[in-house]
Formats: C-alpha cells, sequence, structure tokens
C-alpha cells in the first residue's frame, strides 16, 4: 500500500518539482561543460514548455515518423511507446552515465522526462556544431536554457542559425530601430520555445534567406522583440507584419521577401494558370496570341532572314548554262 502511494505521488508530481539545478546538472553534462558555467532561464523554461504542451507533439512526431506510432495504436499505448522511448534516448545521450542522474530521471514524471530529453539533445548538438570548448560555455551562458531546448527541439539547423545571430550581434550588425531595446541571443530561444513549429518555420520561410535585409533594416530586433505581430500560428507573414516590415526595408526588399518565400514554383504556377485561362480559353485569342509573337519575332533581321529565304528562291529566276 505505502508503495503504491508513493507511485502516485510521483506521477501527480508537476514538472517543476524537479529541482531546477537538476535541468542545469543535466545540460552541463550534455554539453560537457564545467558546472561552473551559469545557465540562466530555468525556471522560466521548464514551466512554458510543460504549460505549451511544444515537447509533447514534437516527440509524437518523431515517434510518427520513425513508424512507431501508428493509428491503430491507442493513447494508453502510445503512452507506453513514448515512456520507453524517453528513457531510451536519455541512456544514450548522457555521456558516461552517471548513476546518480539517471537515478534522478527514474523519479521524474513523463512532462519532466521529456523536457530532460530535448535539453539532452539540445546538449548533444551543441557539442557537434561547436566543438571548441570556451566559445561553447560563452554560448550557452548568453543564450541560457531555452536555446537549448530550442536546439533540442529543431536540431543542428537551430544550432547553426544561432550562432549566425550570436557571430552578428558580437560585430554590433544587429540594427536597433529607435524606441527598441537591443536583443540577445536568448531572445532567440525565447521566441522558438514560445511559439514552436510557427517560429521556427516563419524564421527558416521569411528570415533565414533574407538574412540581411532582416539584420540591416532593423526588422529582426522588431521580430524577436515582439514575434506575433509578424506572423500568424502557421508560421506566414502576416499582413500587419508585412506593413511593418515594408516601413523598416522598404517596399522593394519586403516585397522580395513575401514573394521569393511563397515558392518561385507555385508563382510560376499561378502565372501560368492565369496565362491560360484568359489566352487560350477562346480559339480567337489563342490565335491572336499566336500572331503577336510571330509578329514580334519578326522585328530581329536575322529571323527574317531566314523566314523568307524560300521565297526569293521562289521569286528569282533560273540562271541560264553556258
Amino acid at each position: 500500500m505505502l508503495n503504491m502511494f508513493w507511485v502516485l505521488f510521483l506521477v501527480v508530481q508537476p514538472v517543476s518539482a524537479a529541482p531546477l539545478n537538476f535541468f542545469n546538472s543535466l545540460i552541463l553534462k550534455t554539453t560537457k561543460l564545467a558546472d561552473s558555467v551559469p545557465i540562466s532561464r530555468t525556471d522560466e523554461l521548464v514551466g512554458a514548455l510543460n504549460k505549451s504542451g511544444i515537447v509533447r507533439k514534437k516527440l509524437d512526431q518523431e515517434l510518427a515518423l520513425s513508424g512507431k506510432f501508428t493509428p491503430q495504436l491507442s493513447n494508453l499505448v502510445k503512452q507506453g511507446v513514448r515512456q520507453q522511448e524517453v528513457k531510451r534516448l536519455l541512456q544514450t545521450l548522457i555521456h558516461n552515465p552517471d548513476p546518480q542522474l539517471l537515478a534522478k530521471l527514474d523519479g521524474l514524471d513523463d512532462a519532466a522526462r521529456e523536457t530532460a530529453l530535448v535539453l539532452a539533445k539540445g546538449g548533444q548538438s551543441l557539442t557537434t556544431v561547436l566543438p571548441d570548448i570556451t566559445k561553447r560555455g560563452q554560448f550557452l551562458s548568453k543564450g541560457g536554457s531555452e536555446l537549448v531546448a530550442t536546439v533540442g527541439l529543431y536540431g543542428d539547423d537551430a544550432a547553426k542559425q544561432a550562432l549566425r545571430l550570436n557571430a552578428a550581434l558580437e560585430a554590433g550588425k544587429v540594427f536597433v530601430p529607435a524606441g527598441h531595446q537591443i536583443v540577445s541571443l536568448a531572445d532567440f530561444g525565447k521566441v522558438m520555445t514560445r511559439f514552436g513549429d510557427s517560429s521556427w518555420s516563419f524564421w527558416q520561410k521569411y528570415v533565414q534567406p533574407h538574412w540581411k535585409i532582416w539584420l540591416t533594416s532593423g526588422a529582426l530586433t522588431v521580430y524577436l522583440t515582439n514575434p506575433e505581430f509578424f506572423q500568424d500560428v502557421a508560421g506566414n507573414l502576416t499582413e500587419a507584419g508585412f506593413h511593418q516590415l515594408t516601413a523598416l526595408a522598404g517596399a522593394v526588399a519586403a516585397g522580395a521577401v513575401r514573394g521569393i518565400s511563397t515558392g518561385t514554383g507555385e508563382a510560376v504556377k499561378q502565372v501560368s494558370e492565369a496565362v491560360q485561362e484568359s489566352f487560350f480559353s477562346s480559339g480567337y485569342n489563342a490565335i491572336g496570341l499566336s500572331l503577336l509573337g510571330i509578329s514580334l519575332l519578326l522585328l530581329f533581321a536575322r529571323i527574317r532572314y531566314y523566314v523568307f529565304l524560300p521565297l526569293r528562291w521562289l521569286m528569282g529566276s533560273p540562271q541560264k548554262k553556258d
């Protein structure tokens, strides 16, 4: 009976019940950094991830892609599969497994353990992308636990984007418009962990391909301060965000961001469909378009020469033989 009480006690514990120094220790363990490296914002991160459900959603997507989740499985079976996979991954991610650390992981509830997995994945990715241990420590101190979680959710690409932002910040290349505060590397992680797929999709679709526009216009500062103004829940650029981008970067640059990001292939498809609908829906329109094309071609002398070459042969007189 007493054992059952403790099982129920562990199950109902919220994520915040896990000591924050445990999550910090886990991050430092997976990033191979000393215990003296400071990590900020852990308390905010753990609570936010638990509330948003981003971690569970991302984990379920990965399990579905790997084939471990199928539509036929019940929620109860999925829960068991998820628990086993989280434990397995945590054991493989922690370098030189510490029995005490693993024992603490076993004592966490599902939500806390899943958060720990994201942090462990982020820590391992950072060791790969940033092998210099001194720079990695500095990078982690600036970005905090939210940056680690962002990398854990979105992989090496997120780490590389964070490094790109960090380099721009250190070089003083992130323009700050009047009336706005200076942003930091931690703001990148905060946006990504708060809005999840929406912000990461927006970043890949609009910011990453047009980095210089966002950087030099001040739009990047405004976005990291107020991402909801720029993006909708699907990660698309809002109309209000487009007008703000236009005011900061100019109409041409804003148009390039929105136009190219929608996909060149889709734009070509829309133009093609419009031409077909307007010109080829009627036989007369098709004939008129053809004649127009021929007329334009005949403007070129070389084309006229070869087009009328047979006519010159027919109209000429045969040469008499001596």
